[in-house]
């Protein structure tokens, strides 16, 4: 048997290579698709807490989100390890969800 097959049986470790790619599609997933559940939880978030009209709240968090959806798009490929981007979004998302499940459960409206 080939020591460097690609056996991933109980008990081998991966190589180097499939190891780069494994974390780089998770990067790819944390920054599109967690940078877009961030960025709409940040949305939700920032219309409820401005102490604005709902309208020019909304606008601002909507213009605010873009700005969010880049640069956690940038830090999750900056992060040392995948596992550390993905535990930074949860910090960031948990939070600011909560917040957005408490203004929901109180019948606010966006």
């Amino acid at each position: 048997m080939n020591p460097s097959s690609a056996d991933t049986s109980p008990g081998r470790t991966l190589s180097p290579t499939t190891r780069y790619r494994v974390g780089m599609l998770s990067r790819i997933l944390a920054a599109s698709i967690g940078g877009y559940v961030l960025m709409n939880i940040v949305t939700v978030a920032f219309t409820f807490l401005l102490p604005v009209e709902n309208y020019t709240a909304f606008l601002f968090s909507v213009q605010t989100s873009f700005l969010v959806y880049s640069i956690t798009i940038i830090w999750v490929f900056t992060a040392r390890t995948a596992t550390k981007a993905w535990l930074g979004l949860l910090v960031l998302a948990v939070p600011l969800a909560l917040i957005d499940w408490y203004f929901y459960k109180q019948g606010a409206a966006v």
